[in-house]
């Protein structure tokens, strides 16, 4: 019976000179083995750059258009902001005229985005649509304005006070996020980190090419013609209304109702015109090159060091922390879109009509101001005896405003008493009387 021979132990080479050498390569081997893999974690940040988020599209949703300064902060997100427009998955919306009851949809996914963050729930807001309103300053007022004048623009309520808070704040973060990826970008340049620096030069191109190819795709969508603009509900004049001025009211989920006061052309230019039109060849050119940039960015990452692997995870990770900061900060109390600004003017809780709202909603939309005015002794009344009953209740529920109603109702009167005197001169001849006998049949 053969046995095999004994191998030889490890044990017996540390007996032998040649054992300290042996320990020596392993802890080499070891040490090298953990760098390498330190090193190979470290570049993988680079990855972050390809994580999906919708930080930057919720910010191009509340602003109404993209914007250049958060082109110089490299942030999460830049491939996702194509995609802004199916940020709204709540469907087609559709708004009620408020005098006359008829029914108008809205096609705008930007305007939906918008009416569901500006709208609270319990809450009747009100938002003003049209061109940016005049602004006075210290020369305009020392070269005449009257007491009233001077009152409302000096005035500050509440939410005035509010929309100027949040956007200091949300001006802050942007400022912040540009500070500090600055600082981390010098000191990349200082430490020769240039694959970190080469990375965050294809996020910024991508970005800009991204922010200019959407600037084209709204701006092209402006000037496309509505199928509707000149049919339709839309095309109808408002001598129903009262007023050159349509009020739409909007019912959304949650309890939010929402009524948008504006001409006839700049609520129909925000409803039914398309928030960004289908891109172009060369438009898809450049946003295919915009994408083949971000996925070069991890590559770019991973041939440098893991001190600069680790920067450029620090600033994409903070400045998409700032940014989510500036959105959850921002009030919305403005948007802007086809050169129509969309602005919050007031909120009104009425909790005695509510049931009456969500009456309007199930039941026939011709019924609102029926119910209303069924409703009018728990609304808080008003003493401006002017206001004729038809827009009391509008302005008493905080759908328009008492000045707006006096002002409707004086148009009213106006025409007529006007209708009136030319009917009388149709009868009277100028002086002498006609007289129409029946038609005999």
């Amino acid at each position: 019976m053969h046995l095999p021979k004994p191998q030889k132990s490890v044990l017996n080479n540390l007996s032998t000179g040649s054992g300290p050498s042996f320990l020596s390569e392993v802890t080499t081997s070891r040490e090298k083995t953990v760098n390498d893999l330190i090193t190979m974690d470290m570049g993988l940040l680079g990855l972050l750059a390809l994580i999906p988020s919708r930080i930057l599209a919720e910010r191009i949703a509340a602003l109404g258009y993209p914007s250049f300064y958060h082109v110089l902060t490299p942030c999460l997100g830049i491939l996702e902001q194509q995609d802004a427009p199916k940020l709204w998955e709540g469907g087609q919306l559709a708004g009620v005229r408020v005098f006359s009851g008829r029914s108008c949809s809205i096609r705008n996914q930007g305007t939906c985005l918008y009416l569901q963050r500006a709208g609270l729930s319990g809450y009747l807001t009100r938002i003003s649509v049209g061109p940016r309103p005049k602004t006075y300053t210290r020369v305009d007022l020392l070269r005449g304005t009257t007491d009233d004048e001077y009152n409302a623009i000096t005035k500050e309520s509440d939410l005035a006070y509010q929309k100027k808070r949040d956007s200091g704040l949300t001006k802050f973060f942007r400022v912040i996020a540009f500070i500090f990826s600055l600082f981390l970008v010098g000191d990349l340049l200082l430490l020769s980190e240039l694959y970190a620096v080469y990375g965050l030069v294809c996020l910024v191109v991508a970005q800009l090419l991204t922010t200019v190819v959407l600037k084209c795709r709204i701006s092209r969508a402006a000037r496309t013609e509505v199928e509707d603009s000149k049919s339709g509900v839309w095309s109808q004049t408002s001598e129903q209304e009262g007023d050159d001025r349509l009020h739409l009211f909007v019912a959304l989920p949650d309890r939010k109702w929402l009524v948008l006061s504006g001409t006839h052309s700049d609520v129909r230019r925000v409803m039914t015109t398309r928030w960004m039109a289908e891109p172009t060849s060369f438009e898809s050119f450049l946003a295919q090159i915009a994408t083949g940039l971000v996925y070069f960015t991890p590559v770019l990452v991973a041939n440098g060091s893991a001190y600069g692997a680790m920067v450029f995870a620090w600033i994409l990770l903070i400045s998409a922390y700032l940014m989510k900061r500036e959105n959850s900060y921002s009030f919305v109390p403005k948007m802007e879109m086809f050169g129509v600004k969309l602005r919050v003017e007031a909120r009104h809780k009425h909790d005695a009509v509510e049931g009456a709202i969500a009456e309007v909603t199930s039941a026939c939309p011709r019924c609102l101001q029926n119910i209303y005015c069924h409703h009018l002794k728990a609304i808080r009344p008003l003493t401006n005896a002017e206001i004729g009953p038809r827009y009391m209740w509008a302005a008493a529920s905080g759908f328009i405003k008492q000045e707006e109603a006096v002002s409707i109702q004086r148009d009213y009167m106006a025409r007529k008493e006007a209708a009136e005197e030319e009917r009388r001169r149709d009868l009277t001849g100028y002086g002498t009387i006609q007289c129409r006998m029946p038609r005999l049949r």
